[in-house]
C-alpha cells in the first residue's frame, strides 16, 4: 500500500472513531440527566444548584444534624432532592410561558443578573462546591436569569390584582380574633372560691353560689371579691398576665367593659369575674398593618393556580438511577464530584 493510500485509510479510521466517541458521548450525556421537562434534560450541574439552596435552608432551620431527621416517615435527605426538583420545574416551566408571552429584560434586570451571579459564584467557589457541583459561571448566570425572569412573570400576572373589600374585613376580623390576646387589653377583677373542703364550713360551692347572689343583687363587685374571694389576688389585673384556662381566657376575651361572668369553673375551683375595662388596637392602624401582606398572600395563591396548570401539563420525566445515585454528602467537605459535564 502506498503512503497517500496508508494516510486515507487511517484518516477514515479517525474519522469514525470520532464519530464512534461522539456518540457514545452523546448517549452517556443524555443517561446521565437527572430530569427531563418537556423533553429537555438537566443535568446534575444545573439540579446541583437548587439542591444546595435546599441544604442551606435544611441546615439553618435544623442544623447539621437535621439529616438524621425522617418526615413522616421520609429521610430529610429525599425531602431535600424532592424540594430542589420541584423547585426547578416550578423555574422551567415558568420561564416557558415568559418565553410565550414574550417577557424580556430591561437593563436593570441584566445587571441585578450579572451582579447576583457574581456573588453566587464565588459563594459556591468560596465554599469548595464549584468543582464539586462540575458548574460553569456561565451556567450560574442562566440559573439566576431564570430566576429573575420567573419574578418578572410574576409581577406580569398579579400586578393587576385588586383586594376586595369585604373580604379584606373578614380576614382582619379574624385575624383579629385569633391574636386578640395580644391586640386587646382586658383589666378584670374575680371572686375565687377553692374546691378543698374544710372541717365545719360550707362547700364551695355554697360559698361561690352566695358570692354570685350577692353581686346580682347589686352589691359593688370590688366589696364582693373582699368579702368572699380567697385568691391573693384581690386587685385589678390584667388578664394577659395571668393564667387561667383557655376555655377561661375564651369567655372573658368576649366579654364587654362592666360585664360580669357567670360562675365558671376552673382549675382548682370556681371563678366569678368583672371585665374593669377593655382597650383594642387601633383597628385601622391594624388593617394598614395587615393590607401589604393581604395582598401578597392572594397574589401568591393567584400564581401558585397558574403555575400549577403549567407543571400539570409538563411533560417531566426523573432518571431513577442518577437520582439514587444523588445523596446530600456529596455536598460536604471530602464529597464526590457531581456527574455529568457543564456546558
Amino acid at each position: 500500500m502506498n503512503k497517500n493510500k496508508l494516510k486515507a485509510a487511517l484518516l477514515v479510521i479517525v474519522l469514525l472513531s470520532i464519530g464512534i466517541l461522539g456518540v457514545y458521548m452523546y448517549q452517556k450525556a443524555d443517561k446521565e440527566y437527572v430530569v427531563k421537562i418537556n423533553d429537555k434534560a438537566i443535568g446534575m450541574p444545573e439540579y446541583s444548584v437548587y439542591l444546595y439552596e435546599q441544604i442551606k435552608n435544611f441546615e439553618d432551620t435544623g442544623g447539621a444534624d437535621i439529616w438524621d431527621t425522617t418526615f413522616d416517615g421520609v429521610s430529610a435527605e429525599n425531602v431535600a432532592k424532592q424540594n430542589a426538583l420541584n423547585a426547578l420545574v416550578f423555574i422551567k416551566t415558568s420561564v416557558s410561558q415568559s418565553e410565550r408571552i414574550g417577557l424580556t429584560f430591561l437593563a436593570d434586570d441584566l445587571s441585578y443578573v450579572k451582579g447576583e451571579s457574581d456573588r453566587f459564584y464565588r459563594e459556591l467557589d468560596d465554599a469548595g462546591l464549584t468543582d464539586k457541583m462540575n458548574i460553569s459561571y456561565d451556567r450560574v448566570g442562566t440559573i439566576i436569569a431564570e430566576i429573575k425572569m420567573q419574578s418578572k412573570l410574576y409581577e406580569t400576572i398579579t400586578k393587576g390584582y385588586e383586594p376586595s373589600d369585604i373580604d379584606f374585613d373578614a380576614y382582619v376580623t379574624t385575624y383579629y380574633n385569633d391574636h386578640i390576646k395580644e391586640l386587646s387589653e382586658v383589666k378584670i377583677l374575680y371572686v375565687y372560691v377553692p374546691r378543698t373542703k374544710q372541717a365545719g364550713k360550707q362547700s364551695a360551692e355554697q360559698t361561690i353560689q352566695q358570692a354570685y347572689n350577692k353581686i346580682t343583687g347589686g352589691a359593688v363587685f370590688a366589696d364582693v371579691v373582699k368579702e368572699y374571694s380567697q385568691s391573693s389576688t384581690q386587685t385589678v389585673v390584667s388578664l394577659k398576665d395571668m393564667s387561667f384556662s383557655a376555655d377561661i381566657t375564651g369567655e372573658l376575651y368576649k366579654m364587654a367593659k362592666g360585664d360580669n361572668s357567670g360562675i365558671l369553673e376552673g382549675d382548682g375551683g370556681y371563678y366569678i369575674f368583672h371585665i374593669v375595662d377593655v382597650s383594642v388596637t387601633n383597628m385601622e392602624a391594624l388593617k394598614e398593618k395587615l393590607k401589604p401582606k393581604y395582598i401578597q398572600t392572594k397574589k401568591d395563591e393567584i400564581y401558585k393556580e397558574q403555575s400549577d396548570k403549567w407543571i400539570e401539563k409538563a411533560k417531566i420525566e426523573k432518571n431513577q438511577d442518577v437520582w439514587d445515585r444523588i445523596h446530600i454528602a456529596d455536598f460536604k467537605e471530602g464529597g464526590s464530584k457531581a456527574e455529568g459535564k457543564d456546558s
